[in-house]
């Protein structure tokens, strides 16, 4: 389905029609970002343990759909120093491009994991 996703210092969450999700920082394992074989689209997969629960089915990944042509800026609610200080200059208080690469960084940096990226793909 499709969801807001907002992001805080110890959980991000996802608003939909109908589920709302609150899910820990400390439960993402693994970050990917993957290309669709046909390049229409980017995946970013964030990877859940444990993983989140819908009625009885569990869901150990969330994939997140982008069009890498979909364009975005987020300012973040930070001073320059805050940035430096919780994020070690890993982000900055205004970032656009690709929605999917704004999200990879943010989340990179929120979360503290690497992005496994595809080898060799260009």
């Amino acid at each position: 389905g499709r969801y807001d996703i907002k992001l805080f210092q110890t959980f991000f969450q996802l608003h939909g029609k109908t589920f709302d999700y609150k899910i820990p920082l400390s439960t993402v394992l693994r970050l990917f970002i993957l290309p669709h074989k046909d390049s229409r689209q980017m995946f970013f997969v964030v990877s859940l343990d444990p993983p989140i629960k819908q009625g009885q089915t569990r869901y150990h990944f969330l994939v997140f759909l982008f069009a890498p042509e979909e364009e975005t800026t987020v300012e973040l609610p930070f001073t320059d120093e805050e940035l430096k200080e919780k994020f070690e200059g890993k982000l900055t208080k205004e970032m656009s491009g690709p929605t999917y690469e704004v999200m990879g960084k943010v989340m990179k940096a929120v979360v503290n994991r690497k992005i496994t990226v595809p080898g060799g793909f260009i």
